[in-house]
């Protein structure tokens, strides 16, 4: 297989085509065979320049097996545990192939070689005497890679519980991907059968933070019974604070957490360590992090609430240095201003106070600079804010798709009650008719919307003043009682049902009109309809 390390040093290859344009003028003069002959050989050699600057090779799968088994031996790993390894590690090497290599290295704080690669070595002890209260699995890798031969595919077996307390592990994944080295690994428990322990699982610190900052240390503990312990925290050595503690065999884990604050500009470790007079193992009964300083963030909110915010006072007491704006006539006018906050907030801030500039802008500070964007919800945020389609929706995880907000609804229903209802229009009367039809509206309807009910003759009734809908039963109760009798005049009811959705605050205004024929005043009803028409009633 064909591998190339530097696709660019190929752009030279350019220079062949400028070799084949100058030598049909340096070697006019030569015959056919010559010139062609030049220039192969010219092309050639640049050919080869270029593909040694590419750092080209030629790799094949090789069928041949370089297993180097890197065994925990720390205190946290019992001598039966670490028998049955070696065991396995024994029973493993009867299976490879007479040309395969094995080799073994032993890890606790530091490394041993106790095998270099060899064909089918015979491994049934350890030498190592590194100081066994510390496990480095990253100094194991680093090791067993050093040892690989070339020509071999290339495994590493790791044989350990896992509970690195020195050195980081992850360190190592860029090299290993590098030369194509499989790591398989075989979990040991540190939890031993018939024998009481507790063990700090975690210890959980941020990894920067800035002058006065109020931040979290949490150590997350574990234990295999139940447990009276004392959690102690140190800050560079030095004892700091405690805490004591109660925990279940039933807990899947307990976690002590210590608030803290750091008045100067250095970068501190943390250590927690725990003490139980039922422990088995020391080893793992501590953790330590990190905490560096980085200058002190700072956030750009611009608020878009009304009442009072709380939120900034909260961040600024967290120790973070936070400008708040109220609008964005004083957002930064340029990305070189921008880029001098670590983060922007918009709590509830409408996407029509933004120009198109500064949505860009916010857009090129997020994805050039790397600055931080984040949006609270409130009803001028998100999509409901106006921002689908904008450059803020490409920034943020989600799609900014508007709100359906269903519009309010003011619904009057006008029901002739004439005597001429009470004729049977198929199988019911008229008036059922009708009274059903209503129904059939005020199931549509919410408690967000309005109804009204005039029954007319030839004078109007108002049976239910137009108002929000909160008893459907009630309503119905109502229209059922109408009674038909009298003349017909729809003018009256017409006047009463504008007059009332005219100052109603609805968006949708609908008249409903159930009669049977024609009325008194028709001319003063058309003009009225029209007049309502005007002011959006339909």
């Amino acid at each position: 297989m064909l591998q190339i390390s530097n696709y660019w040093a190929l752009c030279l290859l350019i220079f062949i085509a400028l070799t084949l344009y100058l030598s049909q003028k340096s070697l006019a003069e030569l015959s056919s065979f010559r010139k062609w002959s030049a220039f192969a050989i010219r092309s050639l050699m640049i050919l080869l320049f270029v593909l040694a600057l590419a750092g080209t090779r030629i790799a094949w799968k090789s069928d041949k097996i370089c297993a180097l088994f890197a065994l925990d031996v720390s205190n946290s790993v019992s001598q039966n545990e670490i028998q049955n390894a070696l065991s396995f590690i024994n029973k493993s090497i009867e299976k490879l192939k007479d040309d395969d290599l094995v080799g073994l290295v032993s890890f606790a704080e530091k490394i041993n070689i106790e095998v270099p690669p060899k064909t089918k070595p015979n491994i049934n002890r350890i030498t190592s005497e590194s100081r066994k209260d510390y496990t480095n699995i990253d100094l194991a890798i680093k090791g067993a890679i050093d040892l690989f031969p070339q020509g071999y595919q290339k495994r590493i077996i790791l044989i350990s519980d896992g509970n690195e307390n020195v050195g980081d592990v992850i360190n190592n994944v860029d090299i290993l991907k590098s030369q194509d080295i499989e790591v398989h690994t075989i979990p040991l428990s540190t939890r031993l059968e018939g024998k009481d322990e507790v063990w700090v699982e975690n210890l959980i610190a941020p990894n920067q933070i800035s002058s006065n900052q109020i931040f979290e240390i949490k150590a997350v503990i574990g234990s295999n019974t139940d447990a009276k312990l004392k959690v102690m925290l140190f800050r560079d050595g030095q004892f700091i604070a405690h805490q004591d503690m109660t925990i279940k065999k039933s807990d899947v884990k307990k976690m002590a957490t210590f608030k803290q604050t750091i008045g100067d500009e250095k970068n501190h470790i943390y250590k927690v360590s725990i003490e139980s007079n039922i422990d088995t193992i020391r080893e793992n009964n501590y953790a330590q992090a990190l905490v560096s300083f980085a200058e002190k963030r700072k956030i750009l909110y611009i608020n878009g609430n009304t009442g009072t915010n709380y939120l900034p006072n909260v961040l600024e007491k967290s120790g973070l240095d936070i400008t708040v704006i109220e609008n964005m006539s004083k957002f930064p006018s340029s990305i070189i201003e921008l880029k001098d906050y670590s983060t922007v907030i918009f709590d509830n801030v409408s996407a029509y106070s933004l120009s198109g500039s500064q949505m860009r802008m916010i857009e090129t500070y997020v994805h050039d600079i790397g600055g931080g964007f984040l949006m609270i919800g409130g009803e001028n945020s998100f999509g409901s804010g106006g921002y689908h389609k904008t450059p803020i929706e490409k920034i943020l995880p989600v799609k900014m798709i508007p709100e359906e907000k269903k519009r309010s609804v003011s619904i009057t229903l006008l029901i002739d009650k004439s005597g001429s209802m009470n004729a049977l229009g198929g199988n019911l009367s008229k008036m059922d008719l009708a009274k059903s039809a209503s129904i059939s509206v005020i199931d549509l309807l919410t408690d967000k919307d309005k109804i009204g009910v005039i029954a007319f003759d030839a004078k109007a009734d108002e049976i239910i003043k137009l108002d929000r809908v909160q008893s459907k039963k009630q309503i119905i109760d109502s229209i059922s009682s109408i009674k038909a009798r009298g003349g017909t005049n729809l003018y009256p009811a017409l006047k009463i049902a504008y007059s009332a959705l005219k100052n109603s605050d609805s968006q949708i205004k609908h008249i409903i009109i159930l009669s049977d024929g024609r009325s008194l005043q028709m001319e003063e009803s058309i003009n009225l309809a029209k007049q309502m028409a005007e002011d959006f009633i339909t």
